[in-house]
C-alpha cells in the first residue's frame, strides 16, 4: 500500500491527481486555485499598477497654481479639512505655501493630486489665501517651480489663484 493511500483513503479522492499522482492536486482544487490566483492578480493589478489613478506617473514638469481660498491655513488643518470633510485620502495639494514664503509638502509627490480635474497628474501647488499674495509666497513659487523644473504651469480655473498673481509671468521669473 503506498504512503498516499493511508494519507487519504480512496474514496474520497472525487477525481484523478495531475501533479504527483498520489492525490494531494486533484482537478478541481487546482481549478479553484487558478480562479483564486486570477483574483488576486486582477487586484494586484487594480490596486498597485498605472490602472489605478492613485498610482499613476505625475507629470513633474508641470503644475496647476491654486489659491486656498482661506486664511493662512497650514497643510495640517487644509488635510483635515479634505479628508473629515470632503472624505478623500488626503488633502488635494502636492505643496502649500504660506503667507511667510515657507513651503509645506501635502501629499506624497509620486500620488495623484486632488486639486484640479482632469489635470490630477500635474504637480498642485496652492498658496494660502484669496487674490492678494505676498512677495515671500511669489518667490517661493518660482523656487519651486524651479526646482522642479517646471515648463508648463496653469491657473486651477479662471478665477484661481486670483488676479494677484501673474501665473505665466511667475514661470519666467517676472514681476507680478
Amino acid at each position: 500500500m503506498a504512503s498516499s493511500d493511508k494519507l487519504i483513503p480512496q474514496n474520497k479522492i472525487q477525481s484523478k491527481a495531475i501533479l504527483d499522482g498520489n492525490g494531494l492536486f486533484p482537478h478541481r482544487n487546482l481549478s479553484a486555485l487558478a480562479s483564486l490566483l486570477s483574483w488576486i492578480a486582477f487586484l494586484f493589478i487594480l490596486f498597485f499598477s498605472s490602472c489605478n489613478p492613485a498610482f499613476s506617473e505625475i507629470d513633474t514638469t508641470r503644475a496647476v497654481i491654486h489659491h486656498t481660498a482661506s486664511p493662512d491655513w497650514s497643510v495640517e488643518r487644509l488635510r483635515k479639512i479634505h479628508v473629515e470633510e470632503r472624505g478623500w485620502d488626503d488633502v488635494g495639494y502636492h505643496f502649500i505655501i504660506r503667507k511667510d514664503g515657507s513651503i509645506e509638502k501635502g501629499r506624497d509627490i509620486h500620488k495623484q493630486g486632488a486639486h484640479a480635474k482632469g489635470r490630477n497628474n500635474r504637480i498642485g501647488i496652492a498658496l494660502t489665501g484669496y487674490d492678494e499674495f505676498t512677495f515671500s509666497q511669489i518667490n517661493s513659487l518660482t523656487a519651486l517651480l524651479a526646482k522642479f523644473k517646471i515648463k508648463d504651469v496653469e491657473r486651477h480655473h479662471e478665477q484661481c489663484p486670483g488676479k494677484g498673481l501673474n501665473v505665466g509671468g511667475v514661470l519666467k521669473n517676472e514681476d507680478t
